[in-house]
């Protein structure tokens, strides 16, 4: 294991709501912890006293893997994701190949419109999302009650979790509005220094830490091209390249593009440039794509 960086690994503290609404959302605990064990593997049946409950689960340092029915995410520092009781195929974990403590902050809540609320959120924009260091010092506050448990009325404790709520929808809204600079960038930067890997859309999407359909809408609305496609022309650009500049052969051409079988590479060159990857280095010029 790695070093601890701090005395106080762990701490948890309970709220018990008095006068319970059932209209109202009621929080029920908020914990931290360090782990950098690798056998430290979680699923929504770990924690809870509640038979349904919800947890946002927030990265303040190193880095967590969470994974659920789509894929496979890294949650890296200031980064949340969320977890229903409901979702039973969904886990959580220290990573093998983790090189610091994994330390995380988790808030319990069940109740009111909860379940409403966060499957919308889910739909739309996947299970990660990036929350500001604001909410950890607010979090944290809460230590100081650790070991014991803190007596809220109803209204407070819906409070409470509504300025959760707001942290996620305030995350979707920085999502859509840094989408072209942001988003979308980093997607493109990636695909650039990968491009010998294999890799395709739902891959793209986990590195990016947004659901495969959050990341198609992105590329289409902004590009006018599936995520998918633009990986394949990407792949067919370097090989354009590599044809005109290089004396590699096709073989070690196809496999610097990420593309392990010759005959795909040559199918899918002739499909995109309209001539096979031997014609091109004879007389083809660069292709200009839309």
């Amino acid at each position: 294991m790695l070093e601890r960086e701090t005395s106080m690994d762990y701490w948890l503290t309970q709220f018990i709501t008095s006068d319970v609404m059932e209209s109202l959302p009621q929080l029920c605990l908020i914990g931290h912890e360090v782990q950098d064990d690798q056998a430290y593997r979680r699923n929504c049946l770990f924690r809870s006293r509640f038979k349904e409950y919800h947890t946002i689960q927030l990265t303040i340092s190193g880095e967590g893997v969470f994974k659920d029915q789509n894929g496979t995410y890294k949650v890296p520092a200031n980064h949340a994701f969320i977890l229903r009781s409901t979702d039973l195929e969904v886990e959580y974990w220290y990573p093998e190949n983790g090189t610091e403590p994994w330390k995380f902050i988790f808030v319990e809540f069940r109740g009111g419109n909860s379940r409403a609320i966060l499957a919308e959120l889910l739909e739309k924009h996947g299970p990660i999302f990036e929350l500001p260091p604001t909410l950890e010092r607010e979090l944290t506050k809460y230590r100081k009650f650790g070991g014991s448990s803190v007596q809220l009325g109803a209204l407070r404790s819906a409070e409470l979790v509504f300025e959760l709520y707001k942290y996620l929808v305030a995350a979707t809204s920085k999502k859509k509005k840094d989408l072209p600079n942001v988003l979308l960038q980093r997607a493109m930067t990636y695909v650039s220094n990968n491009i010998t890997k294999r890799f395709n859309a739902t891959d793209l999407a986990k590195e990016m830490m947004v659901c495969r359909e959050h990341l198609t809408r992105v590329f289409s609305s902004e590009l006018q091209i599936t995520p998918n496609k633009y990986i394949v022309k990407e792949r067919i650009l370097m090989a354009c390249h590599l044809l005109k500049n290089t004396k590699l052969g096709n073989k070690e051409i196809s496999t610097r593009v990420g593309i392990d079988s010759q005959v795909h590479f040559t199918r899918t060159f002739k499909k995109l440039i309209g001539m096979t990857p031997r014609q091109f280095k004879q007389s083809g010029t660069s292709p200009v794509f839309d």
